[in-house]
């Protein structure tokens, strides 16, 4: 068993209309396609929901494909910008505590 993504360019970031900060930090790659090529490598996901409405909605993940195979290059620019702007915009100090008080998710219990 692995983790199911419910609609990450949704519901859980809106990636479908990206704000221009989002889309000029990602680029040369859209904000939806960085989403993907952040995700579709990891193991532990064996589901990914893209939530598409129309033919159409697929068109941004088929593009991403384009940058399958070199995965790690293509990514690894966009994430230092995108870390670069969260240190600045919350802070180096909060960006390296954020999780400080959360409990475990093995000490959590659904209601």
């Amino acid at each position: 068993m692995g983790v199911f993504i419910i609609s990450p360019n949704d519901k859980g970031g809106k990636l479908y209309e990206p704000p221009k900060k989002m889309t000029e930090l990602c680029a040369p790659l859209s904000p939806m396609q960085f989403n993907d090529l952040i995700v579709w490598p990891r193991p532990e996901v064996h589901t990914l929901s893209c939530g598409a409405a129309r033919p159409g909605d697929f068109d941004e993940h088929i593009r991403a494909l384009d940058f399958y195979d070199r995965i790690p290059q293509t990514i690894a620019p966009i994430e230092k910008r995108l870390r670069a702007e969260m240190n600045r915009a919350l802070g180096a100090d909060w960006c390296a505590r954020w999780f400080a008080g959360l409990p475990e998710y093995v000490t959590c219990r659904a209601k």
